[in-house]
Parts: C-alpha cells; structure tokens; sequence
C-alpha cells in the first residue's frame, strides 16, 4: 500500500465507507495524488484545494498510468498484426 503514496488517481464516486460527500462531486475525474494511505482508505490531495478519503481497494482501479508510450513500437506492432 505504501507504494501508491505519490502516484497520481483520478477522483470518483464511491458507495460505502469511508464515505462519498456532495462536495466530492467537483473532484470526479480529476486528477488528484496519493498524500497518505491506510488499511482502509487513501487520501488524495486535488490541486484545486481539496483532500478527501478514498476506499480501498477500489481506489486501485483509477490510479493514473503516467508510463510514456513509445509510439514507434505501437506502430511496429499495429503493422505486424495479421487479420
């Protein structure tokens, strides 16, 4: 878990604990960072100002891929693809 401190999320809705407020809403795909984490949540601090909990382990499926992709060897597959 204390991997993902750090990394970049994007904000959603979430039914349950720790709890989805109505102030929440602005944040939902908004990319936010992994400021600190527990068992239970993690808290993500929003470059608009706002921190708020997340659960965990849904949290997991809107981490930000922030890997460069190397457009040379898409290419090269897309080309080698046989249809």
């Amino acid at each position: 878990m204390e991997d993902h401190v750090n990394k970049k999320v994007r904000g959603f809705e979430f039914k349950g604990g720790p709890g989805f407020t109505s102030s929440m809403k602005a944040y939902i795909n908004q990319v936010g960072t992994i400021v600190a984490c527990n068992e239970n949540s993690y808290l993500v601090r929003f470059d608009k100002g706002g921190v708020y909990n997340y659960p965990y382990p849904e949290i997991l499926e809107h981490l930000v891929d922030n890997t460069p992709i190397d457009l040379d060897l898409v290419l090269e597959e897309i080309r080698n693809l046989k249809i």
